[in-house]
């Protein structure tokens, strides 16, 4: 990394002390004035989940059991959750379980480092129709997060025979809602991405990955009701079908806004 991107992450004080300091559309943030919360899922395997992070089967009989946290060959901390390979309709969240914390008046900034599994069981290794992926912040849970009066994220889908590899943006402030907005990037399968949601200025939301923004168009959300609180959310669901067992694999979850 040059000196300045360097700089731009990072303060060094006086003192010699160096303080990792969160960035807002290059301007630097401080702990003062600034909210973060940082997991890192730096856990050993089978360690307990820090609340307020919740996984929840909200269909079908996925359990505790099939997402593994931690794993011994991970020394940086993933957590994983996935689908069952059962003949079933399942829906799985990943969540605070409606512990909203995050003000969207606060200008919150989301951000991840994930990978998608997709069909870890079977051979198709891709998601089928009525098959998605979705991960980004909402208000209360809702069956299909598009369907949150606020919502704003990114929608992986599927499509039988060959998938759908393209990576899909949503948005809605309760006034305009935007839908499967096909945002020109693709996702590819067990390699790790970063996400990222800024809503530091509500009439120009910016998604981006892999720190190339996604601007197929404008999000618009300056009409959402001030101080509407939101959550994070990942959310895998699939039909009554065998195998499909869909995993998300987290890295590391950044979140931060004003106080």
């Amino acid at each position: 990394m040059s000196l300045q991107g360097q700089l731009q992450n990072w303060g060094i004080f006086a003192d010699g002390e160096v303080v990792d300091i969160p960035t807002i559309r290059g301007k630097f943030l401080n702990s003062k004035d600034r909210f973060r919360h940082f997991e890192d899922f730096n856990l050993i395997a089978g360690g307990t989940l820090a609340k307020p992070w919740t996984v929840t089967s909200q269909t079908g009989t996925v359990t505790g059991g099939v997402f593994v946290t931690g794993a011994s060959t991970v020394s940086h901390g993933e957590y994983k959750v996935a689908l069952a390979t059962t003949t079933e309709a399942e829906m799985l969240r990943f969540d605070w379980y409606d512990h909203l914390a995050l003000n969207i008046s606060k200008k919150p900034i989301f951000e991840c480092r994930v990978k998608i599994s997709p069909d870890q069981a079977g051979s198709d290794k891709f998601l089928k129709t009525d098959e998605y992926i979705w991960i980004g912040l909402q208000g209360v849970f809702a069956t299909d997060p598009a369907t949150a009066a606020t919502n704003v994220g990114f929608r992986l889908k599927g499509l039988n025979t060959t998938g759908d590899f393209k990576i899909y943006l949503e948005s809605d402030d309760a006034s305009v809602d935007n839908d499967n907005v096909d945002s020109g990037a693709v996702w590819v399968a067990d390699t790790y991405m970063v996400l990222k949601i800024d809503l530091s200025d509500l009439s120009n939301v910016i998604f981006s990955k892999d720190g190339l923004a996604l601007k197929p168009q404008v999000f618009n959300m300056s009409s959402v009701t001030a101080n509407i609180a939101l959550q994070p959310m990942v959310v895998i669901v699939k039909p009554s079908i065998a195998n499909q067992n869909h995993a998300v694999t987290l890295d590391y979850v950044d979140i931060n806004s004003e106080r």
